[in-house]
């Protein structure tokens, strides 16, 4: 799991959209974690996990998972927030 600043907004459209997967992680620096789960190079934090359980909810699948590795990126605090239909930005 990423965790992505205020300015990447493109970038969770475009991981949230079911179109275009093939080309998801074009244009960005990528490195592979210990279980091979991508890392965001630049991003505000990276969480390698191993899926504990996995649980379907309506059209999603929502995964549970032991944390085996973080790597932080930056000492910058800005997330990118989803809440409620829309982007948003911690004052």
């Amino acid at each position: 799991m990423n965790v992505l600043p205020q300015g990447d907004q493109e970038l969770a459209v475009r991981f949230g959209s079911s179109q275009a997967r093939a080309g998801r992680f074009a244009g960005r620096e990528w490195q592979r974690l210990a279980t091979g789960a991508p890392a965001l190079v630049g991003c505000l934090a990276s969480f390698d996990c191993i899926v504990t359980r996995a649980l379907a909810a309506e059209t999603h699948t929502v995964f549970f998972g032991s944390v085996t590795e973080v790597r932080l990126w930056t000492e910058t605090i800005d997330p990118l927030l989803y809440w409620d239909g829309s982007y948003r930005v911690v004052p």
